[in-house]
């Protein structure tokens, strides 16, 4: 018990400078400490404290470099985590939905992970708000992509690799280049010809030119 309240305390401390009077991340340059502490933090009463200050961050580029940092990492990891536990923990499963839905995301966002397939795993979830939080979220990130068919799709659109995102170049076609013989006779010599006595000269078919 005293080291469950040790630990409490020390999250409180850790993330007294990083956040506001309301509770949200300051500015973008707290982001790396706020991931840090994240990394640190192992009781699930801590972690609910990182959710709530992420779900009362507004500011578009704090959630954004949020994202693009380890801090999508290290919510990947806790929802295959709680996924893991028998029947999930639906209250914790929840935060971590309300969160992912509002922060920005790309394809490349997704593939950064394995999120993507683990929400859509959890639109099957037995509870019912997983359940409907998941399916909202899978909509909302194929609207994104322009691969929504309506609300009742589930269905993620399958990633493709940044490379596949620029356009598709037409390969040009190169020419094969004719193949020549690299020995070229001496037109003048007067002996040794292969192709006959010293004195003939060699005609212009039989002239090799290279190009």
């Amino acid at each position: 018990m005293a080291s469950t309240y040790s630990e409490t305390k020390a999250i409180f401390n850790s993330l007294d400078p990083v956040l506001n009077g309301t509770g949200a991340i300051k500015n973008p340059g707290e982001v790396d400490n706020f991931v840090k502490t994240m990394k640190d933090v192992n009781l699930l009463a801590g972690r609910c404290l990182l959710l709530n200050a992420l779900k009362a961050t507004k500011s578009a580029a704090i959630l954004q470099k949020f994202t693009e940092s380890d801090g999508w990492i290290m919510l990947n990891s806790w929802l295959i985590e709680y996924k893991k536990i028998q029947g999930g923990n639906p209250a914790i499963l929840i935060e971590l939905l309300e969160v992912l839905h509002k922060l920005p995301v790309t394809i490349i966002t997704l593939k950064n992970g394995s999120m993507g397939k683990m929400v859509k795993q959890l639109a099957k979830h037995d509870h019912p708000e997983v359940k409907s939080r998941s399916t909202a979220l899978l909509t909302k990130w194929m609207a994104l992509f322009g691969k929504g068919k309506g609300p009742g799709q589930t269905k993620l659109p399958k990633l493709i690799s940044l490379n596949l995102l620029s356009l598709k170049l037409k390969r040009r076609k190169i020419p094969k280049r004719k193949k020549y013989s690299l020995w070229k006779p001496r037109l003048h010599q007067a002996h040794s010809w292969p192709w006959g006595s010293q004195e003939k000269q060699p005609n212009d078919r039989e002239t090799l030119i290279l190009l």
